[in-house]
């Protein structure tokens, strides 16, 4: 039987997971911000009558002419989005209601990655490779929440909330309804 202190090890080990990938994925995100600008730049440059390019849409294509990355305007403002040699669309970052927003996708058009602007702060959501919730990571209005599922049922089977009034973690026994609860 696992202790509770092992499991809240492990729970701890896992944020610094989910810490270490919203790192990996917010530098994957300005590097390719930042070549497609140099990219954009570099061809203002090569034409020096060129002073301003205005469309509501710009799109990168291969060889083939199949899309590889585009430049949009929506509603809510910029979208950059990026396809995968297969065709997929594997990620995109775009600005929200609430601020920013960035989402990938594997091949299979499933989600596995989002960083999202919210009004309390942000969110970062990892998925299965069946777009399925693994588990988040929540800044909120006053604290942050950390929640964990199992495979196959995504409500939290582990969650660790802290507020202006203190601290509670839950833990759910798999197949039962035996939950235990610690509060500070």
């Amino acid at each position: 039987m696992t202790s509770t202190h092992d499991r809240l090890d492990r729970i701890e080990l896992e944020l610094a997971t989910l810490r270490r990938s919203h790192a990996r994925w917010r530098a994957t995100a300005m590097a390719a911000i930042a070549l497609a600008s140099v990219g954009v730049l570099t061809g203002l440059a090569a034409d020096p009558i060129t002073k301003l390019i205005r469309a509501s849409r710009i799109e990168l294509v291969d060889d083939n002419g199949k899309v590889s990355v585009a430049l949009s305007a929506s509603e809510q403002g910029g979208q950059i989005d990026i396809w995968a040699k297969g065709g997929a669309n594997v990620g995109r970052l775009a600005a929200s209601e609430s601020g920013g927003d960035l989402s990938l996708w594997n091949t299979a058009g499933k989600p596995v990655t989002g960083v999202y602007a919210s009004s309390g702060g942000g969110r970062i959501e990892v998925s299965r490779g069946d777009g399925e919730l693994a588990g988040y990571l929540e800044a909120t209005a006053d604290g942050s929440d950390l929640a964990l599922s199992r495979a196959g049922n995504e409500q939290a089977a582990a969650r660790l909330r802290v507020n202006k009034d203190g601290s509670e973690a839950l833990l759910a026994k798999a197949d039962t309804n035996t939950i235990m609860m610690f509060a500070a």
